[in-house]
């Protein structure tokens, strides 16, 4: 008899080595995805809005600066409240002049200004007229080509050229219109943007290993007590 209860016994190794019976060990939930209400870390808000950082981080520059964006695209430029900048349209062989029938928030800190896309196959080059920042290279596109002449790369390289020879542009305020894109108000107080609606897949993720997780426990326990039971049986 006890042999019998120590052959039993000598069972319940093999019975939680077994993965045949109880699968695999559940693998640990994937982090759950995040997202900002600011502005300040948020790329796009949607899928027909896209934020763009103006001098992030005190640094000269656009956030992105190679914007590709479908007709009826809100581009949403958010300015900091570190130091002035501008966004103004200006063309492809004149980097740091202002296009005569272009957009321009003005030079201006703490605010919004959006254009919208009414035609992306019109590339639309935009610059910072802030004395000497297009030279340093403060200039983007939006639907620009990809590469080769015209390309945001060759228009960057083209301001930079221009470098110190960069013509001062007097600042006479925000003007709406613009080709390609087409602002329709000035610059608005404030840089809060609501950020993009967070995706419930990862919660999904975590709620199906979850339930993974108890039903391998679940299992293990039933398990358990049927070794038990057959233990106590060959004892008897």
């Amino acid at each position: 008899m006890m042999f019998k209860a120590a052959a039993a016994l000598s069972l319940l190794p093999l019975a939680f080595a077994s993965p045949q019976l109880y699968g695999p060990a559940p693998g640990p939930a994937p982090a759950p995805t995040t997202s900002s209400s600011s502005a300040a870390s948020s790329a796009s808000s949607s899928s027909n809005q896209m934020i763009v950082q103006v001098g992030l981080n005190g640094g000269l520059g656009f956030t992105p600066s190679d914007i590709t964006a479908p007709v009826g695209t809100a581009v949403t430029f958010v300015f900091g409240a570190s130091i002035q900048h501008s966004v103004t349209q200006s063309s492809f062989a004149d980097p740091c002049t202002p296009l005569s029938n272009g957009f321009d928030s003005g030079l201006t800190i703490d605010t919004t200004f959006t254009v919208n896309v009414t035609d992306a196959s019109t590339p639309v080059y935009f610059f910072c007229k802030f004395p000497t920042h297009c030279g340093l290279g403060m200039v983007g596109t939006i639907n620009a080509p990809s590469s080769g002449n015209g390309s945001n790369s060759a228009f960057a390289s083209a301001a930079t050229a221009i470098g110190s020879n960069e013509q001062t542009v007097a600042d006479n305020g925000p003007k709406t219109g613009g080709v390609g894109a087409i602002a329709t108000a000035p610059p608005s107080s404030g840089t809060s943007v609501s950020s993009a609606p967070t995706s419930s897949s990862s919660s999904s993720s975590s709620s199906g290993s979850s339930s993974g997780a108890s039903s391998v426990v679940l299992n293990t326990g039933l398990a358990l007590a049927g070794v038990v039971a057959g233990v106590f049986t060959l004892a008897l």
